[in-house]
């Protein structure tokens, strides 16, 4: 009997030596969109290094990284894209991003952390404490009740005589970006839910009360404001002193402070005259485009037409409040 002898041959089965990373350096390295940005806009911040796990320290509230330590809930935020960090400033200012790239070292059993830092510049905008209106509220009609805002600092109401009874009365209405702004008064109390405490004009001494309200925004951002109120001065005569007299005044519809007049002129008389007018103590009275002071029934003045405007002027908290007469002149 014939035998047969197979040979069955071995496979050797040679594994690829492939090298097991145990331990990646960390590598901090992040860029963003530019060193300046607006407030409120989504910030890319880039991440350009290497590691097991990152963090981002914005620098402003609740994520400063030199608090970190000081147990005041300041905390580091992970990437929210990718390995890649998105983020929005509520509050204007400098700050310093801190990124902080990590691994973990199996040899040593040790988290080994590497920082990098750059500093962002966020533009001054609205914190929340930013005053877009600040009015009277339920005032006559065609009057505007609204102060004129300058800066970021004046609010500046220019009033006719009417409101003498409701300018200590009417609350006081206003307006920011952030509905839970809080204002309150100089002395302290707090305005948000009653800013008729507002005293703004002395009624008796004939003088304006200069009040500072703080406004706190996002964060307890502060603004303070200062406000000042002041009425039109007011004209209760005014005539050519070899004229007659002028008929009333007749204010201007929807232009509270603007009156015209209209008075009847000889002819024959010299064109050169001078202005009477009664008016109340600081004001300085001009004609037209001249800046020259007029005097009442001293200054010579020449009516070289038949329209002339007549500015009344005073000064209030260091702004101009401005009562303009144009006198319309029939000759005869």
């Amino acid at each position: 009997m014939r035998k047969f002898i197979i040979l069955i041959p071995l496979i050797a089965l040679i594994a690829c030596n492939k090298q097991i990373i145990r331990f990646e350096e960390p590598i901090a390295d992040f860029s963003l969109p530019g060193d300046t940005v607006e407030l409120l806009s989504s910030v890319k911040f880039t991440n350009n290094g290497s590691g097991e796990y990152f963090a981002f320290w914005p620098g402003d509230q609740n994520h400063d990284y030199t608090l970190k330590d000081a147990g005041l809930n300041n905390i580091g935020l992970p990437p929210n894209l990718g390995n890649d960090f998105y983020y929005s400033y509520t509050q204007s200012g400098t700050f310093t991003i801190v990124m902080v790239a990590s691994s973990y070292d199996e040899e040593t059993d040790k988290y080994v952390a590497v920082t990098t830092s750059k500093t962002i510049f966020v533009k001054p905008g609205n914190d929340g404490n930013f005053i877009e209106k600040f009015a009277l509220n339920n005032v006559e009609k065609d009057y505007s009740p609204e102060a004129t805002i300058y800066g970021d600092s004046d609010l500046v109401f220019r009033l006719a005589r009417k409101y003498d009874i409701r300018v200590n009365t009417r609350p006081i209405i206003f307006r920011t970006n952030n509905v839970s702004a809080v204002v309150k008064s100089e002395n302290g109390d707090t305005l948000y839910s009653d800013l008729s405490k507002l005293i703004l004009y002395d009624l008796t001494n004939n003088v304006p009360v200069i009040n500072h309200i703080n406004v706190y925004g996002y964060f307890n951002k502060l603004r303070t404001y200062k406000v000042i109120t002041g009425f039109y001065p007011v004209v209760t005569s005014i005539k050519f002193t070899d004229g007659p007299n002028s008929k009333a005044l007749v204010e201007v519809p929807g232009k509270p402070g603007v009156f015209t007049a209209s008075i009847f002129r000889d002819s024959f008389l010299p064109k050169t005259t001078t202005l009477t007018y009664v008016s109340e103590p600081g004001v300085v009275v001009t004609m037209d485009q001249d800046p020259t002071p007029l005097e009442s029934g001293v200054t010579p003045i020449t009516l070289t037409g038949n329209r002339h405007t007549f500015f009344f002027k005073k000064m209030i908290g260091g702004y101009e409040i401005l009562t303009s007469v144009t006198l319309v002149i029939t000759y005869i």
